[in-house]
């Protein structure tokens, strides 16, 4: 059997978010950020542990496009658009079932347009939008029951949330009203409304009933039987507005990717909100302006924020356990070819390195193309140098080191293209010192796939 390798990323902060007769709130909560700001976050303030998961893969749960996750009771469930499918993984990465029911059947689904953990009774739920259903299964994928929705008029049902166990957010391509909010108990939508003003695959609907409209910087919730404006965030004093209202055509795929390219890159708006979470001390942002991607975490009771902009910084200290970690530093001018060298070594000497804290690869300056997936391995960014060089040198030299528990620098080793022998043995003599502390990660008979 193969496996596919998935980090959970386990923080201080656990969402929150989703969310109308909109009310308007005269005390409405500002938060005012400046994206210049020098207060940092680093991973290791923000991240209480990084957990490689490596997927099984059998003739039953091959993935090929991961469209969302959701981790519930110990269990992933995975969604994969390209095929329909909803595959089920326990927190080991075993391979538990998936829902597989295309059909036109009453327990049967036409697509998958979205899917959600019904926590309030312990249900996926799958929304076909095609049909207008939302199929129930139980959480370990066993079909229970369809619950029709009602049809709309000329529009359909993109994503969902559930607010509480009688009420559901649905976000629609309604372009008059395109939040419904739907009654459970009476099979209504009791309240709709925002027509459309902007990109209409932006859209922000997160649980406990927390929303934000597409381009917009102030976030509603829904409680009472209303919309109620919750807070406002404003970013370096820019708007979050179009400035021009042409749009692509749904159909023509070439647009769409030209319109939301010029849409990170700020060409008609200021900045592009990616994301927004809230738990009950923070609030996360994340969003582009000028194709650049910022992180920023605020505090809700004081207004003070921190940038979480290089979001794969991490601090030395944190990751490492005494002798345990080998450093791989990488230039900014890549060698592609010796990279591929060393990780053939690396494969060998080291097994499963991908997955391994025991085998870091950092940069200060690589390309941010590599940086999430580098011949299999994700590379950390550090704001400083670790060693001091020529700059010259340190653009164009691949070499590895260990710290101590004093952080200082031991067994630094250049690698020499012209006698790639020398960092084998250098590979060798080292995997003796890490490898003979504890292993931080579980060894798995197969070799997980890149």
């Amino acid at each position: 059997m193969k496996y596919k390798t998935i980090t959970l990323f386990l923080s201080i902060m656990f969402f929150l978010f989703v969310s109308c007769n909109k009310k308007n709130n005269h005390l409405l909560k500002t938060y005012e950020i400046e994206i210049q700001n020098n207060n940092s976050a680093f991973m290791s303030d923000i991240i209480n542990a990084i957990e490689p998961i490596p997927l099984e893969t059998t003739d039953l749960s091959i993935i090929r496009d991961i469209t969302k996750i959701e981790f519930y009771r110990g269990l992933l469930y995975i969604f994969d658009l390209s095929q329909n499918n909803i595959f089920i993984f326990n927190n080991r990465g075993d391979y538990l079932n998936r829902i597989d029911n295309k059909g036109q059947g009453p327990d049967e689904y036409l697509n998958i347009s979205d899917f959600q953990i019904n926590k309030y009774t312990n249900h996926i739920c799958i929304l076909d939008a095609i049909k207008s259903n939302l199929l129930y299964y139980n959480l370990q994928g066993d079909f229970q029951y369809t619950e029709s929705l009602p049809k709309l008029k000329e529009s359909a049902y993109n994503i969902f949330q559930f607010i509480n166990d009688n009420h559901i957010m649905f976000w629609t391509s309604d372009e008059k009203n395109r939040l419904k909010i739907y009654e459970k108990n009476t099979n209504s939508i009791i309240i709709e409304d925002f027509p459309r003003k902007g990109y209409p695959r932006l859209a922000y609907l997160h649980s406990d009933s927390l929303f934000l409209p597409e381009m917009s910087n102030l976030v509603y919730s829904y409680s009472d039987n209303e919309i109620q404006e919750q807070y406002k965030i404003e970013i370096g004093g820019l708007s979050p507005e179009l400035r021009s209202r042409s749009f692509p055509k749904s159909y023509d795929t070439k647009s769409q990717l030209s319109f939301i390219e010029g849409l990170i890159k700020s060409e008609n708006i200021d900045y592009l909100i990616k994301d927004i979470h809230s738990s009950q001390n923070y609030i996360v942002l994340s969003f582009y302006r000028m194709s650049h991607y910022y992180t920023f975490i605020i505090v809700k009771d004081s207004g003070i924020y921190f940038n979480f902009n290089n979001n794969d910084n991490f601090m030395l200290s944190s990751f490492i356990d005494k002798k345990n970690v080998l450093f791989f530093s990488i230039p900014q001018n890549v060698c592609y070819s010796c990279i591929q060298s060393i990780t053939q070594m690396l494969e060998i000497i080291f097994p499963n390195y991908e997955i391994s804290n025991n085998v870091v690869f950092i940069s200060q300056n690589i390309e941010d193309r590599f940086k999430e997936n580098l011949e299999g391995k994700v590379v950390m960014t550090t704001s400083e140098p670790i060693i001091s060089f020529r700059s010259d040198f340190l653009n164009e030299s691949l070499y590895f080191f260990i710290l101590d528990e004093t952080m200082e620098v031991k067994h630094l080793h250049f690698f020499d293209k012209s006698n790639i022998s020398r960092t084998n043995v250098y590979l060798k003599a080292v995997s003796d010192i890490i490898l003979s502390h504890k292993i931080s990660y579980q060894t798995n008979s197969q070799k997980p796939t890149k």
